[in-house]
């Protein structure tokens, strides 16, 4: 497929998520803790943030997919903008996915046809081609040895970057599985959502593959494990189905199917309550399940703005998420802290406008 079809296959499916899909009414319900959510806009019109991240120190790492830009919102407040698209990647085809390393605040991003791209927080890129053609790496994650872990969607594959950078490749034993999303457990396992089959895929430290099924016409997306989170579980969504689920580091299953109907769950993370968060691309919301096994809805102000991208600030606990329709990012107070610590300094771009639900 030439490559201006790739990416033009890649944004127009991105876009029909929201097709004949309408914008819910307001599902925070009557008794709900308040949530304060902030919308900063970015750079341009089209910048298209995809995905975001956060390091140690509160400051957030966000991907413009369309402007080709990298933007690094200090935790004082400050902006930095970096400019990739021309010296690392041309324009519209990345950042894609991201991931944050916390040790030392640098930044893995991944881009089209098959790129993935470290830079650190001076500005210095180093690129690495993927061995296998036009593999459209998809979820980045790291291990606890320094290797960089990522899949291959369109070549079946998962991929990683060893420290001393070689690459490597990993056939998945399932025909088209399509994996998306990507995680590492507490043990170095990678975990990966499989789209095309409807399953969850493992990859063990010794090599072999264990895959547990999801039920029919899942589409899982998102997924995500944190060695810091409580509940010591692997969390992922399903687009299609609707739900939310969980699945133990053994393979057991449960699933949460969540209020708003075709709500398009993308991006998934864990707070330091154990309280589990995702965005809903297609029900312009921000779903948490709480404590109590039920799911609460926070309103996006910004109508139909394709929440997508999602992490949690280490340090506050509030939940900042991309409007990849809309060119936002998007900050929620978290409502379940029993104190509310002092925001943050507010990164301007343009001009930021504040909505209390």
């Amino acid at each position: 497929m030439p490559l201006h079809n790739l990416r033009r296959t890649f944004l127009l499916g991105l876009l029909a998520f929201t097709a004949a899909v309408s914008t819910p009414a307001n599902a925070r319900r009557i008794g709900d803790p308040p949530a304060t959510i902030t919308e900063i806009p970015l750079v341009t019109r089209v910048s298209m943030p995809l995905q975001m991240g956060f390091d140690d120190q509160s400051n957030l790492w966000v991907g413009a997919f369309h402007d080709g830009k990298i933007l690094r919102f200090t935790y004082n407040g400050e902006t930095q903008v970096y400019d990739v698209a021309g010296q690392a990647i041309a324009p519209a085809r990345g950042p894609m996915n991201m991931w944050v390393d916390k040790l030392d605040g640098s930044v893995w991003f991944s881009a089209i046809p098959g790129k993935i791209i470290h830079m650190l927080v001076d500005g210095t890129m180093t690129v690495y081609d993927v061995p296998s053609p036009r593999s459209m790496p998809m979820g980045i994650s790291g291990d606890s040895q320094g290797n960089i872990w990522f899949n291959e969607i369109f070549n079946n594959k998962i991929g990683v970057i060893r420290p001393s950078g070689k690459i490597e490749e990993f056939k998945i034993p399932e025909v088209f599985s399509m994996p998306a999303g990507l995680t590492v457990d507490r043990n170095d396992n990678k975990w990966f959502a499989m789209t095309r089959p409807g399953k969850i895929g493992v990859l063990r430290t010794d090599g072999s593959f264990n895959f547990y099924n999801l039920p029919p016409r899942a589409h899982p997306m998102g997924i995500h494990y944190s060695e810091h989170q409580k509940t010591d579980l692997v969390w992922f969504t399903d687009t299609v189905g609707n739900t939310i689920g969980s699945i133990t580091l053994d393979g057991k299953i449960t699933l949460y199917r969540i209020p708003t109907k075709a709500a398009i769950p993308m991006m998934i993370m864990e707070d330091d309550m154990g309280q589990v968060w995702f965005t809903e691309f297609a029900g312009n919301q921000i779903g948490m399940l709480g404590l109590d096994g039920k799911i609460k809805e926070y309103k996006v102000p910004t109508p139909m703005s394709g929440p997508m991208g999602m992490d949690i600030n280490p340090g506050d606990q509030s939940i900042w998420f991309s409007e990849v329709l809309r060119n936002k990012v998007g900050r929620l107070q978290n409502p379940s802290l029993p104190t509310t610590p002092p925001a943050p300094p507010m990164p301007m771009i343009l001009n930021s406008s504040v909505n209390t639900p």
